[in-house]
């Protein structure tokens, strides 16, 4: 699908971003742009968590921000990771479970029409997310100007 604000074509006009990120796992990433005159569509990506306690199931969540914090879009959570698990989770605008190991990999729709522009926030957060526990993941934007 292609998709056209104020005569502006992201396809043509725009730059493709590969963020990578890396936390401990009750810590939420936020990737914000570093330049306020432009927006981006969030196309899709990947997170591996690693839980190391044995304490409680975590899940993990996407949000879109306003620049003050208010939620504006939520993703449904991905299935369960049982504590002391790893699993995959990918999230794609077509995310499908087709070819996945459940035990292994979770899928999680996004919309396509999840756009940041200005000072919004893209969050990535595990809930019950504890301190031993980590995750790493890519996720893939297209950048353009407004």
């Amino acid at each position: 699908m292609n998709y056209t604000y104020n005569d502006k074509n992201p396809i043509t006009n725009g730059t493709m971003v590969t963020e990578e990120v890396s936390a401990a796992g009750n810590v939420s990433t936020d990737f914000s742009l570093s330049d306020a005159g432009k927006r981006a569509i969030i196309l899709g990506g990947n997170i591996v968590l690693v839980c190391d306690g044995t304490v409680t199931n975590r899940v993990v969540k996407l949000f879109i921000l306003t620049s003050g914090g208010s939620t504006i879009e939520e993703s449904y959570q991905s299935q369960n990771v049982t504590a002391s698990q790893t699993r995959q989770v990918i999230f794609s605008q077509n995310a499908q479970e087709a070819d996945a190991t459940p035990s292994q990999h979770a899928h999680l729709n996004i919309p396509n029409s999840w756009i940041i522009q200005g000072s919004e926030t893209f969050r990535i957060k595990i809930n019950n997310g504890q301190a031993g526990d980590s995750y790493t993941g890519r996720f893939r934007v297209l950048s353009y100007p407004i």
